[in-house]
């Protein structure tokens, strides 16, 4: 009697499986279907950030350059406000450097 009724439990798990698969489907967050995890401004240069871009002084002009080649499309007045406020004062990831009387930004270490 006991194997009959464990068996009964393994094919009523296979069904609720067989069945979840069908309603539901195999779903991935759409996040990690899309590829891109970082959204807005900010996320781009968090983007630029995790692919080594701030490892040596650039330029906000330069980081503007990089964020078009990734596809974020903003004003450079907008990029520069991220940076100085958020990037280097509130989150202090970044810091910034005067070279040769222009500002840069540099990964703080």
């Amino acid at each position: 009697m006991y194997t009959t009724d464990s068996k009964k439990i393994k094919k009523l798990e296979e069904r609720i499986t067989k069945l979840e698969k069908a309603v539901f489907g195999t779903q991935t967050s759409p996040a990690k279907s899309k590829g891109n995890q970082h959204k807005g401004l900010v996320g781009g240069i968090n983007l630029l950030i995790e692919n080594g871009f701030f490892n040596k002084p650039v330029m906000v002009t330069e980081v503007q350059d990089e964020l078009q080649k990734e596809g974020y499309y903003h004003p450079i007045q907008s990029t520069d406000t991220i940076l100085r406020r958020n990037m280097v004062n509130i989150k202090k990831i970044l810091t910034r450097l005067k070279v040769d009387g222009i500002w840069q930004y540099v990964l703080r270490k």
